[in-house]
């Protein structure tokens, strides 16, 4: 004879029956515990749900977990006894119920569980906009005369063809043409990378000023060697190109720096990935 019971959970259902295994199905200590656990919208199976089976005699060395296969399936075997079985996955109501097992038992479980719907708190984003006095103490690192500083007006006045051309004349810094590309990328004394800094963010790459940057995106410069670098820039140890960048209205039609710089950074990634 079958013993059924329905469990109930907020729109989330649980059945389980049980029966004595056919005699080759017996185990001499164990009782086998199987189901199906689908969505309960679709009726489709769910996979990599949680089933977690823990005894009520509080015996922890016999908490037994088990994930679903593609299908929603999984089996188990425990020792006899009671235990609540929880059902979890994201995104799902959890489920909790109760099972007996007995020795050499089968028990069946079969669950339907429903979607959840999370509620999250409002998010607030609050963006400023950064003048030449936010520009993490440029002016005070420039009076302390480490490093080379080019400024708005500097730029104004050479107006280069790319943003590297300002760095010409900087003491021990050379250029090197970009392979397959147009711009050049910035070297130091014995061939060494220095690392790019824009708007106080250290980025990755060969410091391609001229892939990231235009000399309109440009507010100012500063270039350090090594062991000129500031504190607030990391222990660079070949020295540091940090940029500050405007924030003018970006005119209809046209992409702001950062966008530019989000469409450059994954043009880069991709070469980088595909050369490998």
């Amino acid at each position: 004879m079958r013993n059924a019971i329905r469990l109930l959970a907020v729109a989330v259902a649980l059945t389980v029956s049980a029966a004595l295994a056919p005699a080759q199905e017996r185990t001499r200590t164990s009782a086998t515990i199987r189901g199906t656990v689908v969505d309960r919208a679709t009726d489709q199976g769910l996979a990599g749900v949680s089933v977690l089976l823990t005894p009520h005699s509080g015996d922890s060395t016999a908490r037994a977990t088990v994930i679903t296969r593609d299908d929603g399936g999984f089996i188990v075997n425990v020792g006899p006894g009671a235990y609540q079985i929880e059902l979890t996955l994201l995104g799902y109501q959890s489920l909790q119920g109760t099972v007996v097992a007995q020795l050499d038992s089968i028990i069946d479980v079969y669950a339907e569980m429903s979607s959840e719907i999370l509620a999250m708190d409002p998010l607030f984003v609050t963006a400023q906009r950064r003048g030449l006095a936010d520009m993490g103490g440029f002016d005070e690192r420039r009076r302390q005369g480490r490093g080379t500083f080019i400024t708005r007006e500097d730029i104004e006045n050479r107006r280069p063809f790319y943003v590297s051309d300002l760095l010409r004349a900087a003491p021990g810094v050379r250029l090197v043409p970009v392979r397959g590309g147009s711009g050049y990328d910035v070297r130091m004394r014995n061939g060494c990378v220095p690392d790019l800094w824009i708007d106080g963010v250290r980025t990755s790459g060969s410091t391609g000023l001229d892939t990231f940057l235009n000399a309109s995106d440009l507010e100012a410069l500063e270039v350090y060697h090594s062991g000129e670098v500031p504190p607030r820039f990391g222990n660079a140890p070949c020295g540091a190109v940090i940029a500050w960048t405007r924030v003018p209205t970006v005119e209809p039609g046209r992409r702001g720096f950062w966008t530019r710089f989000a469409i450059a950074a994954g043009f880069v990634s991709l070469a980088w990935f595909l050369t490998r």
